[in-house]
């Protein structure tokens, strides 16, 4: 690869990172309550697989260790987002589940969010964002298949 060609690889990378940042601090912004946007991640994490997880399936699906996703999930349950039931097939397992308070918080979060992405689209337009979806997500596959 040609030395300027990892220089603008190198700057995707930045772009996404500072992105990144970004969009998390404005999200705990708008975020109710006390929920934060690690909180949030995994309630929509919950809303596009589906519960019923135990903690390391979720954290290695969030990419962070367990003890990390124990403190997140410890948080939801006190905030009545998520239940942790005991498996019904073998009591050594714990499964999480959003509860209908979490599924009227990830909604309400949305709500609250929609005058962010308002913003977004006013200044880029529709079609620019559905043309950026493709790229993004082969980016993201391609870096999920080879963590």
């Amino acid at each position: 690869m040609k030395e300027q060609e990892v220089k603008t690889v190198f700057k995707l990378f930045s772009e996404i990172a500072i992105i990144s940042q970004l969009s998390t601090a404005l999200l705990d912004k708008y975020l109710p309550g006390d929920l934060k946007s690690s909180q949030f991640a995994l309630l929509s994490h919950f809303i596009r697989v589906g519960d019923g997880s135990t903690h390391a399936q979720l954290a290695r699906a969030m990419q962070v260790t367990k003890g990390a996703m124990t403190n997140t999930l410890k948080r939801l349950t006190t905030l009545e987002l998520v239940v942790i039931k005991v498996d019904s097939d073998d009591a050594r397992i714990k499964r999480a589940y959003m509860t209908v308070k979490g599924h009227e918080v990830y909604q309400t979060s949305i709500e609250s969010l929609n005058l962010v992405m308002q913003q977004v689209l006013s200044e880029f337009g529709i079609d620019e964002v559905e043309n950026a979806l493709p790229f993004l997500g082969q980016l993201r596959s391609m870096l999920d298949n080879n963590r």
